[in-house]
């Protein structure tokens, strides 16, 4: 005997498949212009590839690589993608200033030669180990944090991977709807 619930559930799973498969890949990625510096990691690629989006054309991506061909790959095959938004110079700094504090600490723990002592006792490394490491590790922070600035880090944005989604026949008149998030 059909019931209410055995007619209305497997429409309003097609219902919902047919809305969700119908969004195009455009829609989905509008950050994934050509242009665009990217990092991406997929199902079809041998570990991260880095590069700039040169074209790109309903489900395909073609990417310029540094060291290699471009290469045009499926979105859909896609498992994660980041994309490039430039170099964060106070983040440099702040790096930058962390090991310069680390590399300046241990010189720091160096004792000064004997000879250096007895003709100019304010050289780090005469005297107290604490005042050693402090002036060394502050030098070393201040020269860290100048390169830091100059090099800067990069930032990466993680983009939001979409849901995938399967209809399938299973035994019987039953219909099945799978999601998947990759």
């Amino acid at each position: 005997m059909l019931t209410p619930r055995r007619v209305l559930s497997p429409l309003l799973s097609l219902t919902l498949v047919l809305s969700l498969a119908g969004t195009r890949a455009e829609a989905q990625y509008p950050e994934l212009q050509p242009g665009t510096t990217i990092r991406m990691r997929g199902s079809q690629l041998a570990g991260t590839v880095r590069g700039i989006i040169v074209a790109r054309s309903g489900d395909s991506l073609t990417v310029a690589r540094t060291n290699a061909g471009p290469l045009t790959i499926a979105i859909s095959s896609l498992n994660s993608v980041d994309v490039f938004r430039g170099k964060s110079r106070g983040r440099g700094a702040l790096r930058g200033a962390l090991w310069g504090v680390g590399v300046g600490a241990l010189l720091g723990l160096v004792p000064a030669d004997e000879s250096e002592c007895e003709l100019d006792p304010e050289v780090p490394g005469c005297g107290s180990v604490a005042q050693s490491v402090a002036l060394t590790a502050i030098g070393g922070g201040v020269t860290g944090s100048l390169i830091g600035v100059a090099i800067g880090v990069e930032r990466w944005d993680k983009m939001p991977i979409a849901v995938r989604v399967g209809v399938g026949r299973r035994t019987g008149a039953v219909i099945s709807v799978g999601l998947h998030r990759r």
